[in-house]
């Protein structure tokens, strides 16, 4: 079984009590086991050390002095935060502050073919609500869920559902010392509620007389029922539990002041009496003061929890923590296979020199920058023609030169050169043979086969993981696959992986590239 702890904290106290929870509302008697109880002072220095050895362990507390409100209001039948809102918005329509304070509901049972549907809503200060949430919390206490003494009130009518009559109004009351708390509840559903001010005790501490406390009760129930526009004739009876010493003699003239039943919850009803903690008959006399305590333990989840809001942030936070460290340890595990398996083993020398890569195309674009054909200068050209081991005049060629005269070295080259046809202004160079370039010549002239525009890749569809790019390796993952140059992806070649980009060569020859961070760019 799951151990609840349920906790009341008040002005004056703290009442812890832990339990076996046993079967859940509505299945009729209950086998909780309570395992343990304490009731522990708010001030001095034995106020902290019981609740040391309920560190950890998960708690619904009840706390007083919220100045909370509670009503029942009527909305749409939507989702629980359209219902939310809308019940918030008619608490302020109705003259509630809802202003620095926190706001939770309860959706009734929606009736069939009704579009309407009941809810309870409960607003509570936010200063009081983190006050008691900090002291808690600092005793190590995990609080899953805070309600008010009416909340829990409500919860008990929802456990004692099969002992109240069906249809019929019921006030259900909580004695503490300096404060009371009184819920108007039909079918374990809260109508109404209110937190007074005064309890059993005055402001020295002594106990009011049971006769003057049942007075000012029977006078409080009046005007609370008279404010929700209902009567004492309506009321069925008056349910009253708390830490009052004499309950039984109070509720007596409490019965014979308001002429309707009135029932104490000082009875062992919905705990198992054969496994009651040590000291069992402490916990016998004590039972209608640790009744709120066991009905936030009991009703677990309660119907009503203000600390819904954060625990929904804390979860949805908890959550986008733990996919950032799930992606990573993915990425961690990807590249340790990758390590491990044959393509990030460095090839050995044989294998690398067996291994031909033939120069993709993008490569040799990329590296060239854009070159304008320029033609060789004339003097460039001529200097290279003409030059010879020592300088010899230029000798103009004859039309008919005699043939006894011995051909020089100068007029040798001069009639290997073909002169012009006719003397022009500006007369064009003779290019000489390709086979009488020399070489950086050669590479200048071939240039402008290679000057157009270089070719701007296009995106390709398919996801790009990562690159690992190294001196000796480049490889990339795309779509979860370990990939190279030469591999084949989507119907595509991988020509170039850079330390940033993947480039391919699809089907029709065009140029496709893969960037880090960018879908298909």
């Amino acid at each position: 079984m799951p151990v609840h702890l349920g906790v009341e904290l008040s002005s004056v106290a703290c009442r812890v009590v832990e339990i076996d929870s046993g079967p859940r509302v509505g299945h009729g008697t209950s086998t909780t086991q309570v395992r343990s109880f304490a009731r522990l002072a708010r001030e001095g220095t034995d106020a902290h050390q019981p609740l040391a050895r309920f560190r950890g362990m998960q708690a619904a507390a009840v706390v007083w002095g919220l100045h909370a409100d509670h009503r029942q209001v009527v909305v749409e039948q939507r989702s629980f935060g359209r219902m939310r809102r809308e019940a918030v918005a008619a608490m302020q329509r109705a003259g509630a502050e809802t202003r620095g304070r926190v706001a939770d509901i309860f959706a009734a049972p929606r009736a069939k073919g009704v579009p309407a549907r009941p809810v309870v809503v409960a607003l509570a200060s936010t200063p009081g609500l983190v006050a008691a949430l900090r002291w808690l919390a600092g005793e190590g206490v995990r609080l899953q869920s805070i309600v008010t003494p009416a909340i829990a009130l409500m919860s008990l009518a929802r456990l004692r559902r099969t002992l109240s009559p069906p249809d019929r109004l019921e006030v259900y009351v909580a004695l503490e010392a300096t404060a009371t708390a009184l819920a108007l509840v039909r079918n374990g559903l809260l109508m109404a509620a209110c937190e007074l001010d005064w309890g059993y005790e005055d402001e020295n501490g002594f106990p009011w007389h049971r006769e003057e406390i049942a007075r000012r009760l029977a006078e409080e129930i009046d005007g609370f029922l008279a404010g929700q526009g209902a009567w004492r004739g309506a009321l069925a009876q008056v349910c009253i539990c708390g830490g009052l010493r004499e309950l039984r003699s109070m509720a007596v003239g409490l019965m014979e002041t308001l002429d309707v039943e009135v029932e104490t919850l000082d009875s062992l009803f919905g705990i198992d009496t054969a496994r009651l903690p040590e000291p069992a008959d402490e916990f016998r006399e004590h039972a209608a003061e640790y009744r709120l305590a066991l009905a936030a333990a009991i009703d677990w989840p309660g119907p009503v929890n203000l600390l819904r809001e954060r625990n929904r942030r804390r979860t949805n936070a908890i959550l986008a923590r733990a996919a950032i460290a799930a992606g990573v340890i993915t990425g961690v595990g990807v590249a340790w296979q990758v390590q491990r398996s044959d393509w990030w083993r460095a090839p050995s020398s044989s294998a690398r020199a067996a291994r031909v890569t033939p120069a993709p195309p993008p490569r040799q674009v990329r590296a060239l920058p854009p070159v304008q054909a320029v033609p060789p200068e004339p003097p460039q050209v001529a200097r290279i023609e003409r030059a010879t081991p020592a300088p010899t005049p230029v000798v103009e060629p004859r039309a008919a030169p005699p043939p006894q005269s011995p051909p020089s070295p100068v007029v040798t080259q001069a009639r290997v050169m073909p002169p012009p046809a006719e003397p022009q202004a500006d007369p064009p160079l003779a290019e000489p043979r390709r086979e009488d370039r020399p070489r950086a010549l050669r590479q200048v002239v071939a240039s402008p086969r290679v000057t157009a525009p270089p070719e701007i890749p296009l995106p390709f569809e398919a996801a790009l993981g990562t690159i690992l790019y190294g001196p000796e390796r480049r490889l990339a993952i795309i779509d979860g696959r370990i990939v190279q140059i030469g591999d084949q992806v989507n119907g595509a070649r991988v020509v170039d992986i850079t330390s940033t980009d993947v480039f391919l060569r699809d089907r029709q020859g065009r140029l496709r590239q893969l960037a880090l961070g960018l879908p298909g760019r």
